[in-house]
């Protein structure tokens, strides 16, 4: 118990019992014969045959992002789940998902150990328990997942080939510019436990842990692509791409992006995109996607997704301050000695740099400077980070708009006119403290709409500011080239595209052959962006540095300046957004 409030002579242990995480953050919530206390994870002990809210508390004392409500429990296997207060519940979780495994996939074959083919090495199946929220943190399910070990798996005897190739969330984004652009149709897809719907080419034997039993057999032969193993992802890839192939003979792949398909026809247009599991389609002909959908779903059972956003409520900051920037001019953070283990840093990272990589890229230039210190953060550090999250909270009602611009009239079509792109690109001076290495800047716009941006320190240090520039156009004109090769096939691009940079001498640089002292050291992989310049492909053009929007990539702005690129970027309230967007 807590010292303040408590007489001398008054016992500093009390006896109670533990019902789960409390709502209140890093605290387990206890039941006592009067009222539940919330009590700090770290001043709760528990017997060591108390294993499951050991982990609890030890969970919450850590700063966890698994914040349960009362008398939810989450275990880390079968005998956890048996001692937890909702055992019943949990095991019921198991015998379904075991359940669905053997009757409704038919991904196990189950057998005894003795029709177990001699000389076979059984691999073993792992248990992963998952609660799943609503967004009012109530209890949704409790999920039981049977998987396989992968990592017991051999080379060349359980598996061969793993590589899935995986699409980048800028073409998502590439797909909705051109469904905009072009007057199509976007429909979503999720395929529900896709990787159970592909076979395997190799015969593995798996045995099961003791509680995993069905119907007292203990081991199986795996008849699908069980989640947990190495070739699942290529399994499934394959299946899903065979489908797509041959569902139309006039369907096609793209060479640069494989998870793109696209028909180009004079009466249709579809472009579809893989995502793994998901799928989106962009077409103007719903007879045709209506049929797609209904072959797709007779073979896989489809759904859609929802969205969840409870960061804010994880780390305690609900009550939090909204801020005004994610972080201030001028802030200098400096390594730490180690790496603080009590502090959730790394899992409220993970977060928020995939909030910047799909709709808000306001925030992608400090997720990215925080990035770099995964293995030496402290407290300032995570103070930095909530200050990012605080920020969210004040811009909640903020999205990522894309728009088409009204310069190229909308239902092209795929044989009608090419489409304008530009880049901005920038770089800051040595603004890393601890290696002097500069951060580029680059926003990709197609038909005026945010496509591509980033922000990345550079490989190598700069001895001026022309270099890291120079730097950062050389990166820049790789993503042109990337978006020109992935659209040759659909659409022309208006050529030259564009590249405006607030560096006049870095533009020569890039437009002539200049050699002299000062750059006659640059590396010729930095020197890609004059090839492009030379073939008419880009165009170098100046850009004072209040209109360079890629100016927000690159460092902390002061308020003004930081709203004025925000709102070019596209982030904006979705009311104010036009009716065409």
């Amino acid at each position: 118990m807590a010292d303040a409030g408590r007489d001398k002579l008054e016992a500093g242990l009390i006896c109670a019992r533990a019902v789960g995480a409390s709502s209140v953050p890093y605290c387990v919530m206890l039941l006592t014969n009067f009222t539940h206390i919330d009590l700090p994870g770290g001043r709760v002990h528990f017997p060591p045959e108390h294993t499951c809210m050991a982990a609890v508390a030890k969970s919450c004392a850590g700063g966890s992002v698994d914040v349960l409500p009362p008398r939810v429990t989450k275990p880390k296997g079968v005998k956890q789940a048996r001692g937890a207060p909702d055992a019943d519940e949990w095991m019921e979780a198991i015998q379904t998902e075991l359940e669905a495994l053997v009757t409704v996939k038919q991904a196990l074959m189950m057998m005894d150990m003795e029709d177990v083919p001699p000389g076979v090495r059984l691999l073993d199946m792992a248990l992963v328990l998952k609660v799943k929220l609503d967004k009012h943190r109530q209890l949704q399910k409790r999920k039981a997942r049977v998987c396989v070990r992968g990592n017991k798996q051999g080379y060349g005897v359980d598996y061969f080939d793993t590589f899935a190739p995986c699409t980048q969330l800028s073409s998502v984004r590439l797909v909705i510019i051109l469904a905009l652009k072009l007057g199509l149709e976007v429909y979503h897809m999720d395929v529900e436990t896709a990787f159970l719907n592909s076979t395997l080419e190799e015969d593995l034997y798996v045995r099961l842990r003791r509680g995993l039993e069905y119907q007292g057999r203990t081991c199986a032969k795996l008849l699908k692509a069980v989640y947990g193993l190495k070739q699942a992802g290529k399994e499934w890839f394959d299946t899903s791409d065979a489908f797509i192939m041959n569902y139309d003979e006039r369907m096609r792949r793209s060479d640069v992006e494989p998870c793109l398909y696209y028909i180009r026809d004079s009466d249709i247009t579809v472009i579809i995109l893989a995502y793994v599991d998901d799928y989106l389609c962009a077409t103007n002909n719903r007879s045709w996607y209506d049929s797609f959908v209904a072959t797709f779903n007779s073979q896989y059972a489809c759904k859609d997704l929802g969205v969840l956003d409870l960061m804010v409520d994880t780390y305690g900051l609900k009550d939090a301050k909204p801020a005004s920037l994610p972080m201030s001019p001028g802030c200098s953070l400096a390594p730490s000695d180690g790496k603080d283990t009590t502090i959730p840093f790394r899992g409220l990272l993970g977060q928020l740099q995939w909030i910047a990589r799909c709709t808000r890229p306001d925030i992608m230039a400090v997720v990215s400077a925080l990035s770099r210190f995964c293995a030496s953060y402290g407290p300032e550090h995570f103070v930095a980070l909530k200050q990012v999250v605080r920020y969210l909270k004040g811009t909640m009602s903020y999205e990522l708009v894309l728009r088409t611009t009204s310069s190229v009239p909308r239902g092209l079509g795929l044989a009608g006119g090419a489409l304008p792109m530009s880049i901005y690109i920038d770089a800051d001076y040595a603004g890393c403290k601890t290696t002097r290495r500069s951060t580029s800047g680059i926003a990709v716009y197609l038909c005026g709409s945010l496509l591509i941006f980033s922000s990345i320190m550079q490989r190598c240090v700069s001895l001026s500011t022309t270099e890291a520039e120079i730097i950062a156009m050389s990166e820049g004109a790789r993503e042109i080239k990337y978006i020109i090769n992935v659209l040759n096939d659909l659409v022309d691009i208006c050529n030259p595209v564009p590249m405006y940079c607030d560096n006049q001498e870095a533009i020569h640089l890039a437009s002539d052959y200049v050699n002299n002292n000062r750059s006659k050291h640059i590396e010729v992989r930095n020197m890609y962006i004059r090839e492009l310049v030379k073939s008419k492909t880009v165009e170098a053009s100046y850009v004072s540095s209040a209109d360079n929007t890629a100016d927000i990539f690159t460092k902390p702005l002061p308020l003004p300046a930081f709203l004025t690129h925000t709102e070019r970027l596209g982030i904006m309230k979705l009311k104010d957004s036009d009716p065409e967007d």
